[in-house]
């Protein structure tokens, strides 16, 4: 039966007893589940309205996470996020227990991705979310849950930053994959611990947990990693790979392992993954590697499926990589104003992580367009931003561009000897981190 007018329905809804209404939602979701499996399977919001709306709570938080997943999985986060939170909210009228917690950090980690889509990496309610997701890993036995949740905590603190968080997440997830002897927990974990010992200045160390990583990778097991932790592992991997070989002075394997991050983006099907993979081989190994020319049909890829997707929060980085472009083509000016707005945008999106290096190129435009005292000035942001961080991963360069800059204003000896003198600071640090492109 259909009503031919919305408010004769909601006058027919209104005058029911409740007991009476509850039972009727009730019978239509279980007459759903038992004759409808294709709605169902493609529209599970549906059954979870009417058992929320019945008050059957615990028939309708999984079709509320269900529903969550599949907008998650179409990059439709604003939905995802509404049906996630529609879930947390019957979960916490249910009575303590440890299932109640162990359903929470479910749906918790589930909405950090949404999250980040809708809002972006700094927001308030991605590091609540997460701070919640933390305290009930104390107290929920499921292993793989709780990597997931770790996962959730070193990505916050990756992208906007806070490397010293990543780092603890990173050796968690090593000590829960020991005890409990999980392959997903400990390839996890030595891709994680890896790239935050490249952000870090570790790059030698960083990069053999990171190939330790794609060790432990097997295609046939582990495809379905990508929707389940938000971006896929050996993709993630390759990309580490990607731009710390390059640093390390090993540019064949750099090369190899960029195609490669392309080639396991595309092959999982998931844009996210794709977007990720293209932000690392442009706004890390591009910008680092590639002549203007060669990184530009790169830079604009990465635009349009930011574009395209609608992720917002990685156009800050796409804008900014597409204004070094710019300016590598012989626009240092222009390249500059473009690259001013993409850092705006990364700071909106709580993008700190690539901050030091991007704010490093933006000088590089500075000195070639003369305007040296912006340059010493967006050199001093990034130098805080660094110091903030612990990002060391560009520093050398970083100490090199700000020489460059020191020079072209220097009015007498002493300070050409004082630019000199953060030259030599440079070399030091590169090659003591093995940086031997930086060093070069």
């Amino acid at each position: 039966y259909t009503f031919k007018h919305a408010l004769v329905r909601d006058a027919a809804y209104g005058s029911l007893l409740k007991q009476r209404r509850g039972a009727i939602l009730q019978e239509i979701a279980e007459a759903l589940e038992r004759d409808f499996p294709t709605t169902v399977k493609s529209e599970p919001e549906i059954l979870a309205h009417h058992y929320t709306a019945a008050r059957r709570h615990e028939q309708a938080i999984p079709y509320w996470m269900e529903a969550g997943r599949r907008a998650t999985a179409r990059s439709a986060n604003p939905e995802a996020l509404q049906h996630l939170s529609r879930g947390l909210a019957l979960i916490s009228e249910l009575p303590e227990s440890t299932e109640r917690d162990r359903m929470e950090l479910e749906f918790r980690v589930a909405a950090s991705t949404p999250i980040i889509g809708t809002h972006g990496w700094g927001t308030r309610d991605l590091e609540e979310a997460t701070e919640r997701a933390m305290a009930l890993c104390e107290r929920v036995a499921d292993g793989a849950l709780v990597t997931r949740a770790l996962y959730m905590q070193w990505g916050y603190g990756t992208w906007t930053g806070r490397n010293g968080l990543a780092l603890e997440a990173s050796n968690r997830m090593m000590k829960l994959a020991e005890r409990d002897q999980d392959e997903v927990a400990r390839l996890m974990a030595h891709g994680l611990l890896g790239r935050v010992q490249c952000y870090l200045g570790e790059l030698r160390s960083g990069r053999t947990n990171i190939e330790r990583s794609l060790e432990l990778y097997d295609a046939r097991k582990h495809a379905a990693l990508a929707l389940q932790f938000g971006q896929d592992p050996a993709m993630a991997g390759y990309a580490g790979l990607c731009w710390s070989s390059w640093l390390l002075g090993d540019i064949g394997e750099a090369f190899t392992a960029r195609d490669k991050t392309i080639r396991a983006a595309e092959k999982v099907d998931h844009p996210q993954s794709l977007c990720y993979a293209l932000g690392v081989c442009t706004g890390w190994f591009g910008i680092f590697a590639l002549e203007p020319e060669v990184l530009q049909p790169w830079s604009d890829r990465f635009c349009a499926v930011c574009d395209a997707q609608g992720f917002w929060q990685w156009n800050g980085l796409a804008t900014a990589v597409r204004g070094w472009v710019r300016g590598g083509l012989g626009e240092p000016e222009e390249g500059l104003i473009i690259m001013r707005d993409g850092l705006e945008g990364m700071s909106a999106a709580g993008m700190e992580i690539a901050q030091p290096h991007i704010l490093t190129y933006a000088a590089n435009l500075c000195h070639r367009a003369g305007k040296t005292e912006e340059g010493l000035r967006i050199i001093a942001r990034a130098e805080e931003i660094g110091s903030r961080t612990q990002s060391r991963m560009s520093l050398p360069e970083l100490l090199r561009v700000k020489c460059e800059l020191l020079y072209q204003c220097s009015a007498n000896d002493t300070e050409v000897e004082e630019s000199a003198s953060v030259l030599s600071r440079a070399v030091i640090l590169a090659r003591n981190m093995g940086a031997r492109m930086w060093d070069l």
